[in-house]
């Protein structure tokens, strides 16, 4: 387990934990004042914070996205990291989340990109 904290510019408000963990995440759009999930994508969480997750994807994201996030958290919660994720709930099995895309780049991989996702609320 690694924790990271502030990165010398005071933007941090969460500690960071530096864990690879598969999940899902669907672009929410409105269409006629109804949100729908679109279509679910495979992505990578590099780190996670009780604020929101950084991940990694084949598909480039727009900055200010809103993002539902499923996540199954169970093993992290056993190994008492909950202060390092978000309070949604008992994590008793996999959970949505709500996120919004606050940067998307592209790596040095092709068709990769890194994505920074704020938490807004639970899905």
């Amino acid at each position: 387990m690694f924790v990271s904290g502030d990165n010398g510019g005071g933007r941090r408000q969460y500690e960071r934990f530096m864990r690879e963990i598969p999940f899902q995440y669907a672009i929410i759009t409105e269409r006629d004042g109804y949100s729908k999930a679109e279509e679910w994508q495979n992505g990578l969480i590099l780190d996670i914070s009780a604020g929101g997750v950084r991940f990694l994807t084949m598909e480039m994201i727009t900055k200010n996205s809103v993002l539902a996030i499923e996540l199954d958290l169970r093993d992290l919660f056993k190994e008492n990291c909950q202060n390092y994720l978000p309070d949604i709930g008992d994590y008793e099995g996999p959970v949505q989340i709500k996120g919004r895309v606050m940067w998307s780049t592209a790596t040095a991989m092709e068709n990769e990109y890194e994505v920074g996702v704020q938490f807004i609320e639970n899905a």
